[in-house]
């Protein structure tokens, strides 16, 4: 019996001494190990932003204006944009083809305002792709979308920040 107390009293003693000697969460580790500096990650230099205007409806399709805004916070010297269209829609004015990549200036502003047609019903996804390259000479991309719906979505369905919802309802609700 007084074998057993001993151990429990030595188990409690090292559970106590092991408490103490580790720091509480959020604690700094004591000085001599290496942890890295914590650093936060910068923002991309360029933003992009995509929106439409003027959705005409019609049938077998529609039109309308897409608005692209560029902007840099920091100076870029080469951008290049690429218009992406699914096979249903089609512009008559691409406002990048064919051109050399642009440079921006810090704090730069680009406006553009594109032409859209669709020739077929239902969503048609629109992008909008770039790459650009860093002073230090990495190349990296950035990517816009959004969906041109030329056809007014049903009753119970709705986006919510391009994720497709469709509302649960009484079946009694829906139209005959």
């Amino acid at each position: 019996m007084r074998r057993v107390l001993v151990g429990f009293l030595v188990a409690g003693a090292a559970l106590c001494a092991a408490i103490i000697a580790h720091p509480a969460p959020g604690e700094r580790p004591p000085s001599g190990g290496t942890t890295p500096p914590r650093t936060i990650e910068p923002t991309l230099p360029l933003i992009l932003d995509l929106h439409v205007e003027g959705v005409d409806r019609g049938p077998g399709g529609g039109t309308a204006r897409l608005i692209v805004d560029l902007q840099s916070d920091d100076a870029i010297d080469e951008v290049s944009l690429r218009l992406d269209l699914p096979p249903g829609a089609e512009t008559s004015d691409d406002p990048w083809r064919g051109l050399p990549p642009l440079r921006l200036q810090s704090g730069e502003r680009r406006h553009y305002v594109i032409p859209l047609r669709t020739v077929v019903d239902g969503p048609q996804p629109i992008n909008v792709t770039g790459t650009y390259r860093l002073a230090d000479g990495r190349v990296l991309p950035v990517r816009q979308g959004l969906t041109l719906r030329t056809v007014p979505a049903a009753r119970f369905e709705r986006d919510h920040l391009g994720a497709h919802e469709m509302m649960a309802v009484p079946l009694g609700d829906l139209p005959q």
